[in-house]
């Protein structure tokens, strides 16, 4: 999270775990082997934050908050503990190294997908989405997650976590109007 990718070397890596870079290599072939592992390492820790969050005990409309929350929840420790913002470590690796990398991009977009059907789940618990298609809500999650990572990445830039409690949560419920469905939800009539 504190660089880039392409910043860090396998010196650096062994370094900050204390290893010997022998040690690196029995256990990693590569660089990309190792962020390939703490990618699915992060995903895992990830989805039982995102489990909580969007609970199909917690009733659709509210979800969004209790996500919105834990974001800001994440951000200002590591804001506090470290005092830098670092957005989502997963999509700089993405724009760093996504068109570098195929298995780099699988990895990510599999990651992303994940993401998205969180948020595909509290649209199609709405009713407001009812007779929506499949492929509008995806494609409205899919915007959803996007305008989260953007938020991030805002908080980021500007080093402030209250980027993230100001305008998450107030520009996610944007895209719980169904417009422009209207003409999708005919169809599927």
């Amino acid at each position: 999270m504190r660089q880039s990718f392409g910043a860090v070397s396998v010196d650096d890596i062994a370094g900050a775990a204390g290893i010997k870079k022998g040690t690196f290599y029995h256990h990693f072939s590569s660089k990309t082997d190792l962020a390939l592992a703490a990618y699915d390492h992060m995903w895992a820790e990830g989805k039982r934050a995102l489990d909580a969050a969007f609970s199909p005990t917690i009733p659709a409309e509210k979800r969004l908050g209790v996500y919105a929350e834990s974001c800001f929840k994440w951000q200002k420790e590591l804001y506090e503990k470290e005092g830098k913002i670092y957005g989502c470590p997963l999509a700089s690796a993405g724009s760093e190294l996504g068109a570098q990398d195929e298995r780099v991009r699988e990895k990510l977009k599999e990651i992303f997908d994940g993401h998205c059907a969180y948020f595909e789940s509290v649209l199609r618990d709405l009713p407001a989405f009812d007779g929506v298609s499949r492929p509008e809500i995806n494609k409205r999650a899919c915007e959803m997650f996007s305008y989260a990572m953007g938020i991030l990445y805002q908080a980021k830039v500007a080093n402030d976590p209250e980027v993230i409690q100001r305008d998450l949560l107030a520009g996610l419920n944007r895209f719980l109007i169904p417009l422009p469905f209207g003409r999708e939800k005919e169809k599927a009539s």
